[in-house]
């Protein structure tokens, strides 16, 4: 059964998250421990990927991953980092494609520009999802990628 997200409530919550340039914010706001949104929650409620997925993504076990998600583990700090990447990346890349669905289609897609790997196999590092969010930006000024 698929789940059903609110998005016009994590829309605005996304608004709150920093864009991937700047790396002063995104530092400070995965450092934020007062902040009113639950980083985790959101990226698992705005991908709704499976838990491996997101485990290899956050260079996580899916233990860990449970554990994340029913909050019995806090997250670590360069966990948090890598959570805040990520949702500005679907931030970015919503507002590329102009909705969720095409977005992650193009993430999945092999890219010749990845030496045939899709975008998504590159979200593993800080520096994948740098590149992976500057070929949106390309895209956004037609180029095609």
């Amino acid at each position: 059964m698929a789940k059903i997200v609110d998005y016009k409530n994590l829309e605005s919550d996304l608004e709150d998250i920093p864009m991937l340039q700047d790396f002063a914010k995104v530092y400070l706001r995965a450092l934020d421990k007062g902040s009113k949104l639950d980083f985790f929650k959101a990226l698992d409620e705005l991908t709704g990927l499976g838990d491996q997925v997101l485990a290899d993504w956050l260079n996580i076990t899916t233990r860990t991953l449970h554990n994340y998600r029913t909050k019995s583990v806090a997250l670590k700090p360069i966990t948090k980092e890598h959570i805040v990447l990520l949702l500005s990346l679907y931030r970015n890349g919503i507002r590329t494609f102009g909705n969720k669905e095409d977005f992650e289609q193009w993430l999945s897609t092999k890219n010749v520009y990845l030496e045939q790997k899709a975008p998504k196999d590159v979200l593993v590092t800080f520096s994948g999802i740098r590149m992976v969010d500057h070929m949106l930006t390309v895209i956004k000024y037609g180029d095609i990628i």
